[in-house]
């Protein structure tokens, strides 16, 4: 071993600075906890949905959280459609109260 410090052993520990460990630490329990609010938004958007469409996804409703639970961070993303369809059959009312 030498006795002279190396660009690699002042960069190698340059990385291993404490506070840089605990943003990564922080970091990862945000990410956790966005993704678990990501799955609860999920499941609630599921449930929302009758019996009939959870069928025709090929659902029950006491396997959705297995099912959410599967997805990635990426579908996980997904903009719920219910509330969509929700804003629309309002409107739709609306027209069918007015004529």
């Amino acid at each position: 071993m030498s006795i002279y410090l190396t660009k690699d052993m002042v960069a190698s520990a340059a990385h291993q600075n404490p506070s840089s460990r605990d943003q990564g630490l922080f970091y990862r329990l945000f990410l956790a906890a966005k993704q678990q609010w990501q799955r609860r938004r999920m499941i609630a958007a599921l449930q929302a949905l009758d019996d009939r469409m959870l069928a025709d996804i090929g659902l029950h409703r006491g396997d959705i959280p297995q099912f959410v639970a599967g997805f990635s961070s990426r579908e996980l993303r997904m903009a719920p459609v219910t509330q969509a369809a929700r804003a629309t059959d309002v409107m739709n009312d609306a027209y069918l109260r007015a004529a």
